[in-house]
Formats: C-alpha cells, structure tokens, sequence
C-alpha cells in the first residue's frame, strides 16, 4: 500500500471511490490529501470526512448507500 491511501476503497458501476475518515476535529496528513488529490485526477472520486454523519452522507451522495441520513 502508498502512504496516505484512503480508508475506504469502493469500486460500484464502473466508478472507483476513494473515502478517508476522520474523527470530529481530526486533520488529515499530508499524505492522505495527496491520495485523494491523485485518486480524483486519476478519474476517481474522493473525499475527506469528519465524522460519521458526514462519511454517510457522502456514501449516498455517491448512490453507495441507500436510506435517509439525519
């Protein structure tokens, strides 16, 4: 694995999704932004959460997860 690689890596029709979690308050490295930045140029999708709520809401954002989030 690179350093920095994201959490979560999720492949759904044809698109690759890249999800990096972080607690409320946490910062993520500078290895962990340049995965994200290098997955999105590559044509992936991805993004730095804080929290739970907002991991989830960006799952459905994605259509990776069905449901309502509060």
């Amino acid at each position: 694995m690179r350093a920095g690689t994201s959490d979560l890596l999720l492949w759904h029709a044809g698109k690759a999704f890249a999800l990096e979690l972080k607690a409320p308050g946490g910062r993520p490295t500078e290895a962990q932004m340049q995965f994200i930045s290098d997955f999105g140029n590559a044509g992936g999708y991805g993004c730095i959460c804080s929290g739970l709520d907002q991991a989830l809401k960006t799952l459905e954002s994605w259509g990776l997860l069905r449901g309502v989030v509060a």
